[in-house]
């Protein structure tokens, strides 16, 4: 008996060594086969319905590529893209940030009208991730 808390300690002290140092967090593979844009537009479809009456304004992120394929997946839904803003247009406002060491990124995404989108997605095939964050809509 007097061994039993000696025993415990030493168990314990194998398991805290044999843990890597690495985090255990690990992005999954996307179950949907939507790309981020994809998915951008089918939220701006479902709450924007008239898409060709209705004028987009993307605020350019830093990233070229994503704002062209953003752009043309909301040409090929029917929506108009402006090239400034104006007060008839829905402006989305985005922010899109890497996890360091790993093709993850996540989106964060607001229309001046309220949507908002934050997501997480692969930053190479731009696929989505089935990780949810967040998805709210908020009318104004």
């Amino acid at each position: 008996m007097r061994y039993l808390p000696l025993l415990f300690l030493a168990f314990l002290t194998s398991c805290a060594a044999s843990v890597p140092d690495r985090s255990y967090v690990a992005l999954t593979p996307a179950a949907d086969p939507k790309t981020i844009t994809e998915f951008i537009l089918d939220r701006l479809v479902a709450e924007y319905p008239s898409s060709s009456e209705q004028s987009i304004y993307f605020k350019p992120s830093a990233n070229r590529n994503f704002n062209e394929a953003l752009e043309s997946a909301a040409r090929e839904a029917g929506f108009q893209v402006a090239a400034t803003p104006s007060p008839e247009a829905v402006t989305v406002r985005y922010v899109i940030d890497s996890v360091q060491g790993t093709n993850a990124s996540y989106i964060s995404l607001k229309t001046d009208k309220g949507l908002i989108i934050s997501r997480t997605f692969d930053s190479n095939t731009y696929a989505l991730n089935t990780t949810f964050l967040r998805q709210d809509t908020q009318n104004e």
